[in-house]
């Protein structure tokens, strides 16, 4: 408790800040990562992650356990599901156990370089937005774009097969054509 003193401001500002996404959330819960990553190798949110894991395959049909395919799903959306918190504690406990974390603040810590350093700005963030379940996998899709034109789309979790997204090709490439 001692050791966690120091850290109790943030623990109430980010609790203040989850708590006004949970409330805008369907699902009563929310989002926490920073603005360069989020906590999704957290130990606390893998535990919760297996755990669930195993009651989905425990209650999966035989089909779906041989399926490498979608075992993975599974794990995905659970590893996803983790990410969620309802209180800013458990949000500090994901943000202190995760290695991205760690490695990013570490490097915000040693400073900006180039013209950053020159102005003293190091544009991190600690960000929390209200959980949306029906941003689901299959939905998830990563961008890039250079001069204001998208130049390549992909799947965020490209090395699982959404099968049920096959016939909706066309409609999706207008969905993200439409912001570019």
């Amino acid at each position: 408790a001692q050791a966690a003193a120091p850290l109790e401001p943030l623990r109430e500002r980010l609790h203040a800040a989850v708590a006004a996404e949970c409330a805008a959330s369907s699902a009563g819960l929310a989002f926490v990562k920073l603005s360069t990553r989020s906590p999704k190798d957290s130990r606390t949110a893998l535990a919760k992650a297996e755990a669930a894991y195993a009651v989905r395959l425990a209650e999966a049909t035989e089909g779906v356990v041989s399926d490498d395919n979608e075992r993975w799903k599974i794990l995905s959306e659970e590893v996803t599901r983790a990410g969620a918190v309802a209180s800013g504690a458990a949000a500090l406990e994901m943000l202190l156990d995760s290695e991205r974390i760690f490695e990013d603040l570490e490097y915000a810590l040693r400073g900006p370089k180039g013209a950053e350093a020159e102005a003293g700005v190091y544009n991190m963030s600690l960000v929390a937005r209200a959980w949306d379940p029906r941003l689901t996998l299959q939905s998830e899709f990563r961008g890039i774009a250079w001069g204001g034109r998208l130049t390549c789309l992909c799947q965020y979790v490209h090395p699982l097969c959404f099968s049920e997204l096959l016939g909706l090709k066309d409609r999706i490439e207008v969905d993200c054509c439409e912001l570019f």
